[in-house]
């Protein structure tokens, strides 16, 4: 689903939440949180959902994207580009 932002004009973040499959699904625990910003500008949002777990960012970005998405649930991502982040 997508998460809404208030106040953070070209921010879009999306949060699939794997807890919802059944047990026998291989991704049934896992969480990820997409990122994309459009504004030529660093944004940061709070997504509420991922409040108290620890996320990383996707190994397949390892040294291609940045950005971070604390346990606080802030997630801060530099102007024109695209984060994962994955739990």
């Amino acid at each position: 689903r997508f998460v809404p932002v208030d106040g953070e004009p070209g921010l879009v973040i999306g949060h699939l939440d794997g807890r919802t499959l059944p047990a026998t699904q291989p991704a049934h625990d896992r969480q990820l949180v997409n990122v994309l910003n459009t504004d030529p500008h660093p944004r940061t949002a709070t997504v509420a959902a991922t409040h108290g777990a620890d996320w990383a960012l996707h190994p397949a970005l390892d040294g291609l994207a940045e950005g971070t998405l604390g346990a606080d649930g802030r997630v801060s991502v530099p102007g024109r580009s695209v984060a994962v982040f994955v739990r």
